[in-house]
């Protein structure tokens, strides 16, 4: 969220809770697997299950242009999405940190590490 403070993207530097105030500027916040698995390994069936709704939230962003996805889950829910529309090999497409790939529909999509506790702790992610 700090980033996000800092481009002007949103209103304050972190959130603490729902109601703490946040508002978000030209951006859009959402997860592609809306529970927390066991042990932080979602199995297929939980991805699965969730991609409808992220799909829903997704086609409903008609003026969106940009999409960072942050972690190999996420990236790869995007991927999912927008093979529905374009013929795009995943392989052409493979996750990376700071990866950007431009659609056939100019809409680019943007690779990141998922900012979890262990990215974070461990180095993965950090302030540039």
């Amino acid at each position: 969220m700090m980033c996000m403070h800092e481009v002007g993207m949103a209103n304050q530097p972190n959130s603490d809770h729902r109601d703490d105030g946040l508002v978000l500027n030209n951006c859009y916040m959402t997860p592609a697997l809306k529970c927390v698995p066991p042990q932080e390994k979602p199995r297929a069936e939980e991805l699965r299950n969730c991609f409808s709704y992220f799909e829903t939230e997704i086609a409903l962003l008609t003026n969106a242009n940009c999409m960072l996805a942050l972690g190999k889950i996420a990236f790869d829910a995007c991927l999912r999405f927008w093979r529905r529309s374009y013929e795009l090999k995943v392989k052409d497409h493979p996750f990376m940190h700071h990866a950007i790939y431009e659609l056939p529909n100019g809409f680019h999509l943007i690779g990141g590490y998922h900012p979890s506790p262990r990215n974070v702790n461990t180095g993965g992610c950090r302030k540039r």
